[in-house]
């Protein structure tokens, strides 16, 4: 098999990451309408705002840039994650999709992850009385906190998911030294 040249620039991450569409309540103050979430089993998440769903695509190369290449990327049946752009782009990184069958959220590992990431972002928004506008920065940053705090997971094993993902230590000095709205 011909390796592309493209992806060889790119970390390789050993791990399965999940990836889900979130739907906001309002177009953000940054026109966004949606949100991708990549998110691992053991509640790493990044959060990519996008204005609309087709442009799913987009987000991946910030991923790989950023963070890495999984080995296996595993969608829901939504097109725009088994298909057309977002498609050729994850086979480009010689990613594997695999996505879940349909009408079985159960069978997503990182469904608990992206529901706590949720909860934790609800909580914050009404605690800090955030206009509604701001929805996509407060999930960035909700997303940067949970994957730079050490969990009550087992298989973290006292490790943040941010050190599971790419075995660096993270530093958290830009989180410690503001807080959010």
């Amino acid at each position: 098999a011909s390796m592309s040249t493209a992806q060889l620039g790119y970390r390789r991450l050993d791990t399965e990451m999940y990836v889900d569409i979130f739907h906001g309540k309002c177009k953000s103050l940054n026109g966004n309408k949606y949100a991708a979430i990549y998110a691992t089993p053991y509640h790493w998440a990044s959060v990519h705002p996008i204005a609309e769903r087709r442009e799913v695509h987009e987000t991946l190369t910030p991923l790989y840039t950023n963070v890495g290449v999984p080995r296996l990327m595993i969608p829901d049946d939504a097109q725009e994650l088994t298909a057309g752009e977002f498609k050729k782009k994850v086979q480009k990184a010689q990613c594997v999709i695999h996505p879940i069958e349909a009408h079985t959220p159960n069978a997503n590992a990182a469904e608990a992850n992206t529901r706590e990431l949720r909860r934790q972002f609800r909580r914050t928004m009404l605690a800090t009385d955030t206009p509604v506008c701001l929805w996509d920065l407060c999930l960035v940053y909700i997303s940067l906190i949970r994957r730079h705090t050490a969990l009550n997971i087992r298989g973290l094993e006292g490790e943040v998911p941010e050190t599971m993902l790419t075995g660096d230590t993270p530093d958290i000095s830009f989180l410690a030294q503001f807080t959010w709205y």
